[in-house]
């Protein structure tokens, strides 16, 4: 696994090269007419879902899929990002990793065989708290990096990797943000978060509902991809202020949730900040 995570943070080094495709792949500038993290842009939510929807199009390394409406009624998305071969037989790498899970779905001596087929499956979700707003630019350049890439080590990564990418865990929030921000530019409110929550009914504690599992986008993300996939990596992009932690490494406080490694989840942190450029 620690290989893996060396040579995915080494993937953004090999130059694109053009192949054979039935449309050529959307950047993100061609869709949001800026390139993601340009100073006073920021996207709406159609735009999000026009960019993975032209990517899925042009690239048979992306598969997106629309997993429920939010609370405001805008579709909640995922992009699974694989080797085509792999995106083809989704089911059955979901099936191989809940038998590696569940010993008791497994049959004796069929361990080693699901090892040898299985695939390492990464979840990246996004932008809970919609005032991060790095939180729902990044995901436009891993999709745009990883359905690019043409490297040897590139296609071998790609070959024995799932990526699961929510753009964002908070649809509405990133209207609710970038509706506000935009109307208060060049105004004295221009940097000032909205005057409503940015989540319609928890607000910023919509990542306080992994519990009691409330809301529509919670549920959507645990019923959907962390219950069915058991993700060996899980990394959930948070953003902070410019004189703030970047990474946060073991150990931690107190208490500590039991069913989460807290070294791969640091690990895949340090990862993700390399991978961009940090």
């Amino acid at each position: 696994m620690p290989r893996l995570l060396a040579a995915l943070a080494l993937l953004a080094l090999g130059a694109p090269v053009v192949t054979a495709q039935t449309r050529p792949i959307p950047s993100p500038e061609s869709v949001l007419g800026f390139v993601p993290g340009a100073d006073r842009q920021l996207p709406t939510w159609q735009q999000v879902i026009d960019y993975f929807t032209r990517l899925d199009a042009a690239s048979p390394r992306v598969s997106v899929r629309t997993l429920g409406k939010t609370v405001l009624g805008r579709p909640f998305l995922v992009a699974y990002i694989a080797d085509s071969s792999t995106l083809a037989n989704l089911e059955r790498y979901r099936t191989i990793q809940r038998k590696l899970a569940d010993p008791r779905l497994r049959a004796a001596g069929e361990l080693e065989q699901l090892i040898r087929d299985g695939k390492n499956v990464i979840l990246i979700t996004s932008s809970i708290h919609s005032t991060e707003v790095g939180g729902f630019l990044t995901p436009f350049v891993l999709a745009d990096r990883l359905a690019r890439a043409e490297t040897a080590e590139a296609r071998s990564i790609l070959a024995n990797t799932i990526v699961m990418l929510v753009p964002s865990q908070n649809p509405d929030g990133v209207d609710i943000v970038g509706d506000w921000y935009r109307s208060t530019l060049d105004t004295p409110a221009e940097g000032s978060g909205p005057p409503v929550l940015y989540h319609y009914y928890t607000g910023h504690d919509n990542n306080r509902d992994w519990y009691a599992f409330t809301q529509p986008e919670t549920r959507y993300t645990v019923d959907s991809l962390y219950t069915p996939w058991n993700p060996q990596i899980v990394n959930d992009i948070h953003q902070q202020g410019g004189n703030s932690g970047r990474i946060f490494i073991p150990p931690y406080m107190d208490p500590i949730e039991p069913n989460i490694d807290p070294i791969l989840t640091a690990g895949t942190t340090a990862w993700a900040w390399r991978w961009l450029g940090g």
